[in-house]
């Protein structure tokens, strides 16, 4: 590998030739370490942190690092090997090392939702945007209860965009692992996701459920 390339930065507009430079010098390279940090963000999403409740914060936050960084782990695994299966029907040569690789650095911008994701929970739950000085209105005569509605839409904003980036990335490393092109790379990423997608959702519901 090029020691003059950082793939963390190149990753985001030159998925193929980053990940194929990974693929040929280390396809291990980070790949758990990368899984278990998406894995924590996964759950960041979906359980519903109250910051205002101390006892409640540590708990929930406990949690999303263990439960985060065994589910990263476990399905890194999981995910590799469907994939793999997933592209070997399209012609797909990437083994199940090298797509686990193709997975995992296309997670950066998952992880990267939580620097979003806890400055816009901690807006929404405590209110701290109203505390803002007012050069941040931009001129606007704006009524500040209003003002954490407006920032929780643009960081709602960028995550979304975030998301879309990623899967982006996602099938763009996917193709590369495959040694085969974007529009295969997308139907293998269809193929795959729908098998996981029912265990996934499964446990999201009973989380929510539970919690209800």
């Amino acid at each position: 590998m090029n020691v003059q390339l950082n793939p963390l930065l190149t990753i985001w507009l030159r998925p193929r030739a980053t990940l194929r430079r990974i693929l040929d010098y280390d396809p291990g390279l980070l790949v758990m370490d990368l899984a278990k940090f998406s894995g924590i963000s996964f759950f960041f999403q979906i359980i519903e942190i109250q910051f205002n409740e101390v006892g409640s914060l540590f708990l929930e936050l406990f949690l999303i690092l263990i439960l985060g960084w065994l589910f990263g782990v476990v399905s890194i695994s999981i995910a590799g090997a469907i994939f793999h299966w997933t592209g070997s029907w399209l012609g797909g040569q990437g083994s199940a090392k090298e797509l686990r690789a193709g997975i995992a650095w296309s997670s950066i911008p998952i992880m990267l939702l939580l620097i979003i994701e806890i400055p816009r929970k901690i807006l929404i739950d405590m209110h701290w945007i109203e505390a803002l000085p007012g050069w941040l209105n931009f001129g606007q005569e704006i009524n500040l209860m209003n003002v954490p509605i407006q920032v929780n839409a643009l960081l709602l904003v960028v995550s979304i965009l975030l998301l879309g980036w990623q899967g982006l990335l996602f099938v763009k490393c996917l193709a590369e692992a495959h040694r085969f092109s974007a529009w295969k790379g997308l139907a293998a990423s269809v193929l795959g996701l729908s098998i996981i997608a029912v265990p996934i959702g499964t446990f999201v519901f009973l989380l929510y459920r539970h919690r209800v």
